[in-house]
């Protein structure tokens, strides 16, 4: 699960920086990023003012969860919250289980993160560009992604809250 998390978190991390690119490449040179309720564009900003915040917040994001992650890493196991403690602390493998948990839980959560920024990029390009008149195709795929952060919110609690991962 683990390495199946981290690849699709570095494919995100790839993705992202390659419709950033595109994107910048192909925007108009003002970029409507404000819209009425009959999506008509009210609110415009440079491509320039679009690119600098979109890639900062990819990459400021990106760093301090990778950061968290690396002190996490560090940390012994008795030290990390975890429900069920006695059993994550009395062998290596469960303490070693316990932090992969929590590299995965929190690659997860930067792989959402940027699927985020994708479909907002792409949502802006969609209408930019492209010329698309609605945002309804996009309601379900950005719903989708807050569910996800929310179960997110709800996973570690209960992985930890789980013996025996290790057989």
């Amino acid at each position: 699960m683990s390495a199946g998390v981290k690849f699709l978190f570095y494919i995100s991390v790839v993705s992202f920086i390659l419709i950033l690119l595109y994107t910048y490449y192909v925007f108009p040179s003002m970029v409507a990023i404000g819209y009425s309720k009959n999506i008509e564009m009210q609110e415009f900003r440079s491509k320039e003012w679009l690119f600098y915040v979109g890639g900062g917040l990819f990459f400021v994001f990106n760093i301090m969860i990778q950061a968290l992650k690396k002190i996490v890493s560090n940390l012994p196991a008795s030290v990390l919250p975890a429900a069920n403690k006695p059993y994550w602390n009395q062998e290596i493998e469960h303490k070693e289980a316990l932090h992969e948990i929590y590299e995965t839980w929190l690659n997860s959560f930067n792989l959402i993160f940027n699927l985020l920024l994708i479909f907002i990029f792409l949502a802006l390009f969609l209408v930019n560009v492209i010329g698309f008149n609605s945002f309804n195709f996009y309601q379900p795929i950005i719903i989708g992604l807050v569910v996800l952060l929310a179960i997110w919110w709800v996973v570690l609690p209960i992985r930890l809250s789980i013996k025996n991962i290790v057989e």
